[in-house]
């Protein structure tokens, strides 16, 4: 240490459980219903979900929840990381439909939300922890009315296989609206946004695999384990001492986010 270095570390935050995911083949499939489809999402909708990422997955592109008939998201639509430092959180609807990407989430091993929001004219969003990831209002294209496929829906893995998650995922939630602001804020920040009036699906995980959304169905896990995985709340990037009595901490927090803490010694 150089000196008028302060000794930090990583903070923690408590462990979650969730469902462990190999990257390989594992895989949470949920029984098909109309309420997927385009026909009941005309107000738009919205995704969100807590994931752990070790690795942008099978093929770089690790599913997080999947309704399609295709690799390529065709006739219904794909959540997904993808390649990118750290993870970049990727979105794909329908068939001739256009891949859509945030920004460089920053590291992997750490817990976030993942969130993204659909209008009805087929705009899409990407929020992590509550914030604007990327460019807001991306046109996929493709549209909501071009859901139509009767697969069954998916965490983790495609139906067919191929783009297996690699980590942790819990707190799997779709409604049949495009969430507020503040709403998206709840979600993050405040125990979750769980309006049960739009509320799809919402899945615990972590070996629950009830849905408490109006739907109901019962999801079947093959292959993935329960587990409780921790990961770091902010990084320690520098430390320094400002005087003999204080010090300050540079850190990036769980969206990426840089900024500063005063300590004072007493």
């Amino acid at each position: 240490m150089a000196a008028g270095d302060v000794k930090v570390s990583n903070t923690k935050v408590k462990a979650f459980d969730c469902n462990l995911f190999d990257g390989a083949d594992d895989v949470i499939e949920i029984p098909h219903t109309p309420y997927e489809l385009g026909t009941n999402l005309t107000n738009g909708f919205t995704i969100s979900a807590w994931i752990l990422a070790r690795t942008a997955g099978e093929g770089n592109v690790g599913r997080i929840f999947d309704k399609s008939s295709g690799i390529n998201g065709d006739t219904g639509f794909a959540f997904q990381i993808s390649a990118g430092v750290g993870g970049v959180l990727k979105f794909r609807m329908g068939a001739g439909g256009t891949s859509r990407y945030g920004s460089a989430i920053g590291v992997f091993n750490y817990w976030f939300n993942a969130l993204v929001t659909v209008s009805a004219a087929q705009l899409c969003t990407f929020y992590v922890n509550g914030v604007l990831n990327g460019s807001a209002n991306q046109d996929l294209v493709g549209t909501i009315a071009g859901i139509t496929t009767a697969n069954n829906a998916t965490i983790g893995c495609h139906n067919t296989g191929v783009g297996a998650f690699d980590g942790g995922i819990r707190d799997v939630k779709m409604w049949n609206k495009v969430l507020s602001a503040d709403e998206i804020t709840q979600e993050a920040f405040s125990g979750g946004y769980v309006a049960r009036e739009n509320l799809i699906h919402y899945f615990k995980l972590g070996g629950d695999y009830t849905d408490y959304g109006f739907v109901g169905v019962a999801a079947t896990n093959t292959g993935s384990v329960v587990a409780c995985m921790d990961g770091p709340l902010t990084t320690a990037v520098k430390a320094q001492r400002v005087a003999s009595t204080d010090s300050w901490l540079l850190y990036r927090g769980r969206g990426g986010q840089i900024g500063s803490i005063n300590i004072e010694q007493a």
